[in-house]
């Protein structure tokens, strides 16, 4: 039997759409729902403290979030995988992005951010130093790591194999095999 190409292997995958539940076929990204300083707060106090939606997160009037797409370079194919991530911004950046969130502005930035998101199975990805580019077009912003020699960092800066791809998906507990 031939060897599949890196698009057959892609397209081998087959998972149930969370938001629909409608069959798909290939990658899917990886999210986290929250940013993890919101596990810092005790749960019985998040409701007073934490404002959130499904983009944005405000931690006592202090700590601002936005959701983000960190993405991985796939070295067979060109296209990239995706993990959907939390990253912090400063005040006023984080309003400039609220003021802009429903507009077709272009895009703006880049602006500083902290990694909020833990990502296995990467060691310690929480805090990593990024820059987060917003898009326009109501799209979520990317988030671009700084380089350096964390494997999530170099990952991204190199591009990942869909082998590494798999040993990820099973690290967040889906039996894929590509």
């Amino acid at each position: 039997m031939a060897e599949l190409t890196p698009r057959q292997r892609i397209e081998s995958i087959r998972y149930a759409c969370s938001c629909c539940g409608d069959d798909r076929r290939g990658l899917f990204a990886l999210h986290k729902p929250l940013p993890d300083s919101i596990f810092d707060i005790p749960e019985n106090e998040r409701a007073q403290r934490a404002r959130i939606s499904s983009d944005l997160c405000d931690l006592d009037n202090a700590q601002f979030f936005v959701r983000a797409v960190l993405a991985l370079p796939i070295l067979e194919t060109g296209e990239t995988f995706e993990f959907g991530v939390w990253g912090s911004l400063k005040q006023e950046n984080f309003q400039t992005y609220v003021d802009q969130f429903d507009n077709p502005a272009p895009a703006f930035g880049p602006f500083f951010s902290w990694l909020n998101s833990t990502l296995w199975p990467y060691p310690d990805t929480f805090n990593l130093p990024s820059d987060l580019y917003f898009r326009g077009d109501n799209l979520r912003p990317l988030m671009r790591l700084h380089t350096s020699d964390h494997p999530l960092a170099l990952d991204q800066h190199n591009g990942v194999t869909l082998d590494r791809i798999a040993e990820i998906y099973r690290a967040w507990g889906h039996d894929v095999i590509l």
